[in-house]
């Protein structure tokens, strides 16, 4: 046991004395940001267990003033399984969710960082070591704002339309269109850097960022229709809401995570936690066409 950790420890040491004896020149290049990325997104909506497809669209101009759109569809949701006996008339919706929107910019500063280099060598890649090259990382604070619209379906029990009515497990829905907007505070941290050692060159790249924002949006429905009745439940509509999220963009692919309460109806049947939380999304984007991974770099 002694051994294998000395052995451990002198491997480690040869590894670091290696490194420190490696010339290498970095550049950074963290004010040459995309003004253009496309992204095909596949994102779990809702309560991460509505599968949907999208969309985005994201850029950056003159360094100062970002920008992104983001649609996302959910084809399954015309396929749900709650037994719903509404009248031909009402017709299901896709769920789809629609937004667009900035960000500026308002400080940014660097601070050194570093870069991990991995090297393999021998004719049959034999020998691998790693190296930390110092890079410069950027830090940027702005404001953000935009504009979004997506459709919220509320279900109601039968007796919900008509106290009247027998009091049976019948559901109906009804289809919200939602219109809103959104402002809060963006916070960005990337490295983008281009590494070159015996003739090789190694990109590292990578962005960060944090935001939060609040949400208003107001909603219309139309009548629900339910053996030839139509009825209009007169349900409270809560037109403010809140989201925090978190997007970790390496450059080829994103990792997306948002929480929060999006505005929308309370019908009877919603938890009564929805007054606080209603939705948390996970999603992927995968780089198409544009983005940062080499722009700028050449």
């Amino acid at each position: 046991m002694k051994r294998n950790l000395m052995v451990m420890l002198l491997s480690a040491s040869l590894s670091m004395a290696t490194a420190q004896q490696i010339n290498y020149r970095a550049e950074s290049f963290n004010d040459k940001l995309s003004p253009f990325k496309m992204s095909l997104v596949v994102a779990g909506y809702r309560y991460v267990f509505t599968p949907t497809v999208g969309g985005m669209a994201e850029g950056v101009v003159g360094n100062r003033l970002g920008y992104h759109a983001l649609y996302l569809q959910a084809p399954i949701s015309l396929f749900r399984p709650d037994q719903v006996l509404n009248d031909p008339v009402d017709k299901r919706k896709l769920d789809h969710y629609f937004e667009a929107g900035a960000d500026l910019i308002l400080a940014s500063w660097s601070k050194p960082g570093s870069g991990t280099i991995k090297i393999i060598t021998g004719s049959d890649g034999s020998y691998t070591h790693f190296f930390n090259a110092r890079v410069d990382i950027r830090k940027t604070f702005g404001i953000r704002g935009g504009a979004m619209q997506y459709n919220y379906e509320s279900l109601y029990m039968r007796q919900d339309l008509n106290p009247n009515l027998a009091t049976t497990d019948i559901k109906a829905f009804r289809n919200y269109t939602m219109i809103g907007g959104y402002a809060g505070l963006c916070f960005r941290k990337f490295k983008k850097a281009r590494i070159t050692t015996d003739g090789t060159i190694y990109y590292r790249n990578y962005q960060r960022i944090f935001y939060m924002d609040v949400m208003t949006a107001g909603g219309s429905a139309p009548a629900i229709h339910l053996n030839g009745v139509s009825y209009k439940p007169n349900t409270q509509v809560d037109n403010l809401g809140y989201r925090m999220g978190f997007k970790w963009d390496q450059m080829g692919s994103t990792t997306i995570w948002e929480f929060g309460k999006q505005p929308g109806p309370m019908s009877p049947q919603e938890p009564s936690y929805h007054k606080y939380f209603n939705y948390m999304t996970l999603g992927f984007a995968f780089n198409l066409f544009g983005g940062d991974k080499r722009y700028g770099m050449r």
